[in-house]
């Protein structure tokens, strides 16, 4: 089989990416950090339903969430709730989280969160993932299966507004693709510090470069164009606060 020239540059450079995850991962392991967000107000031993109430009190339309799974177990049953032909086999599922999670996703940057949504209000979540635009409930089981920041933008309401919009016409036409291609691209991108690599497929984005075109009156980061935009862009920006976080210990919230 002969391979072509831009396969074989392709293969060469998700080569070196897989072996810079690994050493990521192997020496600069993430760890939680909340030490810039002294703001918040800490709450312990608190109930689901009392969290999911302080979440949804907090919580305002055009908000965003940065969510990455809490552990094994509540994940799992969030997923084979969520897809019930995909996850309902354990061993998939843990190399699926492991592999993924521990390694890839955790390794693509400091803060280990790699997934943001947009929230559209109703308890809703609106964000891109490889199935497409879809649409999640900010509920139980999907609390009780992630640690959640929650950011909030510092812009005019009506844009915030425009980007809702947005997302509901997205999810309606179901007119943007999701690309692990272009998101290895774009974390790697992120971990050398560039702007730029290689020409990205047209109309195929990552989660947060998908927020970041519902945003497209503003720049979370300016030196990039929206496609390239990373979780760690939107939350690094300066247009950006946090107002509530959920981790193991409890709640860290602004009160």
């Amino acid at each position: 089989m002969i391979i072509e020239k831009e396969d074989r540059n392709f293969l060469i450079l998700i080569s070196i990416f897989v072996l810079t995850l690994f050493l990521t991962f192997i020496f600069f392991y993430p760890k939680f950090d909340i030490e810039k967000e002294n703001n918040l107000e800490f709450t312990s031993n608190i109930s689901i339903d009392e969290e999911k109430n302080i979440i949804l009190k907090n919580i305002k339309e055009g908000d965003l969430i940065l969510s990455k799974p809490s552990s094994l177990p509540p994940y799992y049953s969030y997923l084979g709730n969520k897809n019930k032909d995909k996850f309902n086999n354990i061993f998939f599922f843990f190399f699926y989280y492991n592999l993924f999670d521990k390694i890839l996703i955790r390794s693509m940057g400091e803060h280990g969160y790699w997934h943001v949504s947009i929230y559209t209000g109703n308890s809703t979540l609106n964000s891109l993932s490889i199935v497409g635009v879809e649409q999640e409930k900010l509920n139980e089981l999907f609390m009780q299966g992630h640690y959640l920041k929650i950011l909030r933008i510092s812009t005019k309401d009506e844009i915030k507004l425009k980007a809702i919009q947005n997302a509901n016409n997205h999810l309606k036409r179901q007119d943007i693709y999701y690309s692990l291609k272009n998101g290895l691209f774009v974390v790697f991108a992120y971990s050398l510090n560039l702007n730029y690599i290689s020409r990205l497929d047209e109309n195929r984005l990552v989660c947060s470069s998908y927020i970041a075109l519902l945003y497209r009156d503003i720049s979370f980061n300016p030196k990039k164009h929206y496609d390239y935009i990373t979780p760690n862009d939107i939350e690094d920006s300066d247009l950006v606060r946090v107002i509530l976080i959920t981790e193991k210990e409890g709640l860290y919230y602004a009160g």
